[in-house]
């Protein structure tokens, strides 16, 4: 998933204010005052941040900041849905999937740091 928020950050970045016209964008550009880039920045760093964590806490955080990202975005895709006749509905769906397979991956990561834990503390048998 980190190459994906790499890919789309960069693609935001990139692709400035005209790629993303309203009506729906809308309420995402009154978010950010009509400017694409920071949400292109935020994705492109969550990613980073997957791609080239090496410890378990640094992935989980990144993780979570992508699919807490892509939670706010679907969901603000999803008010232009509902707001405006002409919304596209097709960035709701593809950022709330992408929040969806965030969060499968995250559960994966906190369960795996958590049986880690678990087994440096159990004690070891002696034989």
């Amino acid at each position: 998933m980190g190459l994906v928020h790499v890919c789309l950050g960069v693609a935001i970045v990139a692709g400035g204010d005209d790629r993303f016209p309203p009506p729906t964008y809308e309420p995402l550009l009154q978010w950010f005052d009509g400017q694409v880039w920071p949400w292109g920045v935020w994705t492109l760093l969550a990613g980073l941040m997957m791609l080239l964590g090496n410890q378990r806490w640094l992935l989980i955080g990144a993780t979570w900041i992508a699919m807490a990202w892509m939670l706010c975005a679907a969901a603000l895709f999803g008010v232009a849905v509902v707001k405006f006749d002409n919304a596209g509905s097709t960035a709701m769906v593809a950022y709330g999937g992408y929040a969806l397979i965030d969060a499968y991956v995250l559960r994966r990561l906190v369960f795996q740091e958590l049986m880690a834990r678990r087994q440096k503390k159990a004690p070891q048998a002696v034989v």
